[in-house]
């Protein structure tokens, strides 16, 4: 498994356009197939991978926002996003 810090294609030479763009890209999927996978089983380790990746994309929105135009729907997805990384939280309480 790769280090959670590691971001494919990520390079000191790209412009921090093009690097936000692969960070949100790679955050993106990961918390995504992490999403459909906890859908599917509801294990307290994925449950856990879930809940970390939700809070590595929202930082990453986060920063985003600083720079973006369409503030108000980064904040919608960033609700969203919290909204099903709190109910996975209340599942894994019930572990």
């Amino acid at each position: 498994m790769e280090a959670s810090w590691y971001i494919p294609d990520l390079l000191p030479t790209m412009r921090a356009s093009e690097a936000m763009k692969q960070i949100l890209n790679h955050r993106w999927y990961t918390w995504a197939s992490l999403y459909e996978a906890v859908k599917k089983n509801q294990s307290t380790e994925g449950i856990h991978d879930f809940r970390v990746a939700s809070r590595r994309l929202r930082q990453a929105m986060a920063c985003l926002a600083f720079y973006s135009s369409s503030n108000k729907k980064l904040k919608d997805q960033n609700r969203v996003i919290k909204f099903l990384a709190d109910r996975a939280g209340e599942v894994r309480d019930r572990d």
